[in-house]
């Protein structure tokens, strides 16, 4: 079993390299802002910030986020699976902790800052200066829970100012040799179906 996690700053595209690379390889994907969304509103929250700065502090929540993610891997049965977005390293541990069997593979995502702010306000719907706070605002929130910890730990790590066909391919090279150094070719089968992706 294998837990492929992607992590990085806000908006420079993992979500999207995710579902690509999800849907060629043919895997579950468990979205960890999707998680934090729906225990946000399970709380009477309609965004996970206004839960956050209700409860005042972050590591109730992430330890409620936290063991949703483990639930949710738990459910897959074993399968390999993806897990879109995560930045507390408690998470690793509690994975390595309770499916030891499970090998993790960190994918780092980085983007220039420019391309970010764009690519935040074209999610939100919002004006430049409106993204670049909220840039900020979620970049800081990921520093102060340990964002560089994961970081510092990531087998690849990719430059996604290119297009999402070049990234979901770079990935896919990049996975290739990783595992190669790990396993047979007949094993790495499911990473060959990956074609050049407009």
């Amino acid at each position: 079993m294998r837990i492929f996690i992607f992590t990085g700053p806000s908006a420079v595209g993992k979500s999207t390299i995710a579902k690509r690379l999800a849907q060629g390889l043919h895997l579950p994907i468990i979205g960890e802002r999707e998680i934090i969304h729906q225990l946000a509103q399970q709380n009477g929250f309609n965004r996970g910030r206004e839960w956050l700065k209700a409860v005042g502090s972050a590591e109730p929540i992430l330890k409620a986020v936290n063991q949703e993610t483990i639930n949710a891997i738990k459910n897959h049965g074993g399968i390999s699976l993806i897990i879109d977005g995560s930045y507390d390293p408690e998470l690793l541990k509690m994975i390595r902790a309770e499916l030891p069997q499970a090998e993790i593979v960190i994918i780092n995502v980085t983007a220039d800052k420019t391309l970010r702010e764009q690519r935040m306000g074209g999610r939100l719907g919002q004006e430049l200066e409106a993204a670049k706070e909220e840039l900020i605002w979620i970049d800081g929130w990921k520093k102060r829970i340990g964002l560089q910890q994961i970081i510092e730990q990531a087998d690849i790590t990719i430059n996604n100012d290119v297009s999402l066909g070049e990234a979901t391919q770079q990935i896919a090279r990049e996975l290739r040799l990783h595992l190669t150094k790990k396993e047979t070719p007949q094993e790495l089968r499911p990473f060959q179906p990956f074609k050049k992706i407009k």
